[in-house]
């Protein structure tokens, strides 16, 4: 592939970080405000969104990160239309969770939501994300509109994500733990996320 001498400066380019993220990962600690309140309408915003609605602002503080290097597993989707940083996006988190550990994996869903729909991810790697640094747009892994919204999306979305690794699907989800999105899946499934999984497998063989 023939580079242009702009895409050869935008290489050269670093991007500018907060100080408190310059720090070791281990001496970032994250400090929780008040909660919060919308300005109108508080009772139907709590109905529509009921895990996140009130949640407090939080604020990264130097402090500890007991779990920065822990191994981890995480999914990453984009949404919607293009955007200038979309690449570095996927490009900071990668760095981050790879300076945490090695041997953690970033996935990302291609073709945006109906990625998790259909389990379609690639691996993002070095050699991988390379080439999209510092590059605008949503080129590296796709995205779409596609929501998920049915029963039947919302369980094959967490038939994903409890295939490819609750821990980073919980994270990425806003859960604390592992116990709380199995609580999610109880909710709309009826059963333990394990129980699932295995009886989605049965029906795709009897299926095939």
């Amino acid at each position: 592939m023939k580079i242009s001498n702009l895409q050869k400066a935008r290489y050269q380019y670093t991007p500018k970080l907060p100080s408190i993220l310059e720090a070791p990962l281990e001496n970032i600690g994250i400090k929780t405000g008040a909660t919060t309140e919308s300005v109108s309408d508080q009772t139907d915003l709590k109905r529509l969104f009921s895990t996140t609605y009130g949640r407090p602002v939080a604020e990264f503080v130097k402090g500890e990160n007991p779990n920065a290097s822990r191994e981890v597993r995480i999914g990453v989707v984009l949404s919607g239309g293009q955007a200038p940083g979309g690449h570095n996006v996927i490009a900071g988190l990668f760095d981050a969770v790879k300076k945490g550990n090695p041997n953690s994996t970033v996935l990302g869903f291609l073709g945006g939501p109906s990625g998790i729909l259909d389990n379609q991810t690639i691996e993002i790697t070095p050699k991988f994300i390379d080439p999209y640094r510092n590059t605008g747009g949503f080129d590296m892994i796709g995205s779409g509109r596609t929501k998920i919204e049915s029963d039947e999306q919302i369980e094959k979305a967490l038939v994903t994500c409890s295939t490819l690794s609750l821990t980073a699907i919980a994270e990425q989800c806003g859960y604390q733990d592992m116990s709380a999105f199995r609580r999610l899946i109880r909710r709309h499934t009826g059963r333990p996320p394990g129980e699932h999984r295995r009886a989605h497998s049965v029906r795709a063989e009897l299926r095939s």
